[in-house]
């Protein structure tokens, strides 16, 4: 559990030690089980909440410049060079987790993205589909649909060179029937053409 975090950047918040800001009585108070956070707008309740979820995502938002915190959980401190490494259990409901993961409430063609799959049936489901789609992979990179892509594109080269022999073979055969096979009457067929010399051959 997060007992306190110190912030010395991070997007609105400079400097912010918690020790000396979080005072009730002269002693430090820490967070408990249920908090509730209030405060007007643009008060730096989301950019609290995005530092937190950087403990959940890895990732540290890509819009703040240097950012340097220090959260103390039970068990030790997690610094920014540490959100991906830590061993922490972290669920964060904000505004960014529904942009990425229900963007159907904002736009009509948005969709659902699972974040949460419940009974070990379906983790097993999950696993196997997490697996297959390795496998599938993708066009531009590895995988069957890499293959798959692949072999488009030799097919589409060799229909193309097909279509260029077939061409090149008509073009001879109507040459060789209208300039040689034709003006011949000893083959006897004034209207000797393309469709005759194919038929004989």
């Amino acid at each position: 559990m997060i007992k306190r975090i110190n912030i010395t950047n991070f997007g609105s918040y400079k400097n912010y030690a918690w020790a000396s800001q979080m005072l009730s009585g002269g002693n430090v108070v820490e967070f408990k089980r249920l908090n509730i956070l209030y405060g007007r707008n643009y008060s730096g309740k989301t950019t609290l909440s995005r530092l937190i979820r950087c403990l959940e995502t890895g990732i540290l938002p890509p819009r703040y410049d240097a950012p340097q915190f220090d959260v103390v959980a039970e068990g030790g401190s997690i610094n920014q060079t540490q959100i991906n490494t830590h061993a922490h259990h972290v669920r964060v409901f904000n505004k960014d987790f529904v942009d990425a993961n229900l963007s159907f409430l904002r736009d009509e063609a948005g969709g659902i993205t699972p974040f949460a799959i419940v009974g070990q049936q379906n983790n097993d489901l999950q696993t196997q589909i997490n697996q297959r789609e390795q496998r599938l992979g993708s066009p531009e990179t590895t995988g069957l649909r890499h293959q798959h892509a692949q072999k488009v594109v030799e097919r589409s080269q060799k229909s193309d060179e097909l279509s260029q022999v077939t061409n090149d073979k008509t073009f001879r055969l109507t040459q060789k029937a209208n300039r040689e096979i034709k003006p011949n009457r000893l083959y006897g067929h004034p209207s000797y053409n393309i469709a005759r010399i194919t038929e004989d051959i």
